[in-house]
């Protein structure tokens, strides 16, 4: 069985070399990597593994992820898919960011997988790791059993877009994100934007399976610099947005453009409220909103 991850990243210098090791010791066995005009040592680090011949890296620039004609991302997907099964004749296809670590229950990716049935695209559902106050620069696992001693939101609170823009009523760590896919390599032509569900020859949407017995760690907040960087990013990306088409880019990041023009000041404290205090994080525990990675199935 050949896994090949298909990962689409932008500015993410502290993570991708984590995501890298954590995923090939998971048993990932090829990568194809499109760096999304990345501008904060992300693509230097990357420069690194091109001569490796489980890697596959393409770098992009900002016109070629959204121009007039529209939002490019699921023609790169597309892309990578190719690669993915033409270059490394992938069995399996896991679309992932940067930010996202997979974890089986059992500790074995390929097992896992190999207990699937027949459907063609899995959906895998993603919580948010959640960290205390006093552990605002997280260190990121490296192994499957350093992620299992993790925590995340394993009970998050369902909002809509709207309130998730606008409102300060539940910090973003606490609330619910769309899942990401896991797909047979050659059952599927393509991924919807964000990669929240496979595609069809025709452009439908596949109707997914659930990927029992694994999940997606989201590692959404995880340094100042990182946020900062990714709150500018999405300001900008909806300058492009505006730009060509008269309209906001319609995500929950939305709200992270609004804080960019706000200043500083606004980004910090957006930051720094995803991360309890002590007595909040128990408190969560109590509510079973909290676990353990490794308990999530418990």
């Amino acid at each position: 069985m050949k896994i090949v991850s298909l990962i689409q990243v932008g500015n993410e210098v502290e993570i991708i070399d984590q995501h890298i090791a954590y995923h090939k010791s998971l048993g990932v066995d090829y990568f194809v990597i499109v760096d999304m005009f990345s501008e904060d040592g992300t693509s230097e680090k990357l420069d690194r593994y091109r001569n490796d011949p489980d890697f596959v890296i393409r770098r992009v620039l900002k016109n070629e992820v959204v121009d007039d004609t529209g939002i490019k991302t699921p023609e790169l997907a597309r892309w990578a898919l190719a690669v993915g099964r033409d270059e490394f004749d992938a069995d399996w296809i896991v679309r992932m960011d940067a930010d996202e670590f997979l974890f089986p229950v059992n500790g074995n990716l390929k097992a896992t997988l190999a207990s699937y049935g027949d459907q063609k695209a899995f959906k895998v559902e993603r919580r948010n790791a959640i960290f205390k106050s006093d552990e605002t620069d997280p260190t990121l696992p490296l192994q499957w059993s350093d992620l299992s001693q993790l925590s995340i939101v394993s009970d998050p609170k369902a909002i809509n877009a709207q309130q998730y823009q606008t409102s300060d009523d539940v910090p973003l760590i606490l609330t619910m994100i769309q899942p990401k896919t896991i797909v047979r390599a050659r059952s599927v032509e393509g991924f919807t934007t964000g990669a929240h569900d496979a595609l069809d020859a025709m452009g439908h949407i596949i109707s997914p399976g659930s990927a029992d017995g694994i999940i997606s760690v989201h590692f959404w907040f995880t340094t100042l610099s990182r946020f900062t960087r990714k709150a500018g990013n999405t300001a900008e990306f909806e300058t492009l947005m505006r730009k060509h088409f008269g309209r906001d880019v319609g995500w929950q990041w939305s709200r992270w453009a609004r804080l960019t023009a706000e200043g500083q000041d606004a980004i910090e404290r957006e930051y720094y409220r995803q991360f309890p205090t002590e007595q909040e994080f128990q408190a969560l525990v109590q509510q079973k909103k909290i676990c353990h990675v490794g308990k999530y199935w418990d």
